[in-house]
């Protein structure tokens, strides 16, 4: 027998649709057999060792610059964009409404049409588009401090920046 992960996905909300929570656990399940294999197993929590402090293996970074730092001065200069990019935007639009119409149309034709998603990438393979790598989940550590405190901000920055780094 083989470790068992069941994975829970709820997501509830008021009738109004203006109350939701959405909520995501995975629960994973290990045979004894394993033990007597010889195989690592992951082990149980007891409650004596969750009143412990826990060791997260983590060098805390201290953010010392100021609370609401000033916007650069670059970046505050308001100027209508370039002709390029406003033509952009607009045949962007345009290609968009473009591919939404003949999804609906194919939709209301087709017997076995293909999702939205599943449409929109195939029509980029028949148009020979390439396509970015895939995108690569690391999950960071655990950081016991609040998530709106900048000295969290810059130690995850910080480690995630270590962890591209390193791929």
């Amino acid at each position: 027998m083989d470790t068992i992960l069941s994975c829970f996905d709820a997501d509830i909300s008021s009738q109004n649709g203006k109350l939701s929570t959405h909520s995501l656990a995975v629960l994973m399940t290990q045979p004894d057999i394993h033990k007597q294999q010889g195989q690592e197993i992951i082990p149980r929590l007891k409650k004596t060792d969750m009143k412990e402090q826990i060791d997260y293996d983590l060098d805390i970074l201290r953010y010392n610059g100021p609370k609401k730092p000033e916007m650069p001065p670059q970046f505050i200069k308001k100027q209508v964009p370039s002709l390029r990019l406003l033509a952009h935007m607009v045949v962007s639009q345009k290609r968009a409404k473009e591919t939404d119409f003949a999804f609906f149309t194919d939709v209301l034709k087709l017997d076995f049409c293909l999702e939205f998603n599943g449409y929109n990438t195939c029509l980029c393979h028949e148009q020979e588009h390439s396509f970015p790598s895939k995108t690569k989940a690391v999950y960071l550590p655990l950081i016991d401090m609040p998530p709106t405190d900048p000295d969290t901000f810059i130690t995850a920055m910080n480690k995630a920046q270590k962890l591209t780094e390193e791929t």
